[in-house]
Parts: structure tokens; C-alpha cells; sequence
């Protein structure tokens, strides 16, 4: 079991080599789920076969991205390293025309328990057609979302 010292210094590790990416401050790390089609991934290099992809939302002095650490599948000790796939850092704030909503709730909403933890994202991409993610955190999404909007008023 790791320790919290070791966590800490894990979590300052990390912050150390983003900044030196990315040449800004991080200020806050929250983790998420991404989910949309695949026209989507292959247009950000997020190739993947699954429909969704786990990773964090970095909150930086200026700017936010989402970050995909490395990660070996199953199938990596069989294909001799070829199921790894790579860091992956997404610039959401340079995204043209981004935009961030939340789930529109109904009576019907208490059947969809990822309603409340849900942050809706559409953008325009390279080629001009407006793309749509959805972001899953794993807590409500409502301060996160305030965060978000902030950061595209600025």
C-alpha cells in the first residue's frame, strides 16, 4: 500500500514534468472519463478502441488540458509491447469555439446516475464541423463545470 508521503511526492512529480510540457503552473487535477465517436479520437490522436478513455483534466494557470498517461492492455504481454499506447495531452482551451454545458435533467433523470457527474463539451474542429465530448467525473460536476466556463470567458 503506498503510503501518503510517497502519494505527495508521486503528485508533485507529476506536476513538475507537466509544467515543463506545457510551461505553465498546474493548479488543479480532476479525473475523467471521455467519451465520444470515433471521428472524434483519430481528429485529437486519441486512437482507441474502446468507447471511452480515462484520464485528467489539468487545470493550469492560463489553460486546461486532458491527459492520458501511458498504459500497457492485457494483450501487450502477447504482442510483445504492441497494446501499449502512449501519453496523449489534449489543449481543450485552444479548441476553437469551445463550449461546456450540463446535462438538461427531467423527471427521468434519477434512472441516469452519471446525469450529475456529466459536463458536455462541443467545439468546432480543424475541418469546421462541430464536435461533441462528453466529460464523466467521478463527483458532481457542478463546480467543475464553473471551472470550465471560466476558463473560455477569459
Amino acid at each position: 500500500m503506498t503510503d501518503n508521503s510517497e502519494m505527495t511526492r508521486e503528485r508533485e512529480q507529476f506536476f513538475k514534468e507537466f509544467e515543463e510540457k506545457v510551461h505553465e503552473t498546474v493548479k488543479k487535477l480532476e479525473l475523467a472519463e471521455f467519451r465520444a465517436d470515433s471521428s472524434v479520437y483519430r481528429e485529437l490522436n486519441l486512437a482507441t478502441y474502446r468507447p471511452s478513455i480515462w484520464g485528467l483534466l489539468v487545470f493550469c494557470e492560463k489553460s486546461v488540458y486532458y491527459y492520458v498517461a501511458p498504459q500497457e492492455s492485457y494483450m501487450s504481454f502477447f504482442t510483445k509491447g504492441a497494446g501499449r499506447t502512449e501519453e496523449k495531452l489534449v489543449h481543450i482551451s485552444e479548441f476553437s469555439n469551445v463550449s461546456f454545458s450540463l446535462p438538461h435533467k427531467n423527471f427521468f433523470s434519477f434512472l441516469n446516475p452519471e446525469i450529475s457527474r456529466t459536463i458536455d463539451m462541443t467545439y468546432k474542429s480543424l475541418s469546421g464541423l462541430e464536435r461533441s465530448v462528453s466529460l464523466i467525473l467521478n463527483r458532481k460536476a457542478d463546480d467543475i463545470y464553473m471551472q470550465l466556463k471560466a476558463y473560455t470567458e477569459k
